[in-house]
């Protein structure tokens, strides 16, 4: 997300220590993950690289979530509607229409790919790590 490890890694144990603060709050929650999740987009904002920064601007705040959990994180779609707070049904639709939503933004503002997000034709294969496939599971 920030395109550096190192500075993702300063980022999300910040994100990790202001979780244990909240803990009491993330555990009367209905999904504690959400809170988590919540944190680590907070904490990284500052830090996302451009692409991320205009899928953000573009689409809105959970559909650009749902691309980061799946395509640069690697979740399954249960992992990632997890950490969302949905099912994976609802976060597999959120998914689909943030992936169309980013492929027409791609194509108007002919944005080339980068580190973080590769945007340039928005098929589930260039959000995809090398190697793995897209499947829910």
């Amino acid at each position: 997300m920030t395109g550096s490890a190192a500075t993702g890694e300063r980022l999300a144990r910040a994100a990790l220590r202001e979780l244990g603060v909240q803990w009491p709050t993330a555990l009367r929650s209905d999904v504690p993950s959400t809170l988590g999740w919540a944190l680590l987009c907070a904490t990284t904002t500052p830090r996302r690289t451009h692409a991320l920064r205009t899928l953000q601007r573009n689409l809105c705040r959970r559909e650009a979530d749902a691309l980061i959990l799946r395509y640069k994180l690697g979740l399954t779609a249960r992992q990632a509607g997890y950490a969302m707070g949905m099912t994976p049904a609802a976060f597999e639709l959120l998914r689909s229409n943030a992936l169309r939503k980013a492929a027409g933004l791609a194509r108007e503002t002919h944005m080339p790919g980068s580190s973080a997000i590769h945007l340039r034709r928005c098929a589930p294969e260039h959000f995809m790590p090398h190697g793995r496939q897209d499947s829910s599971e």
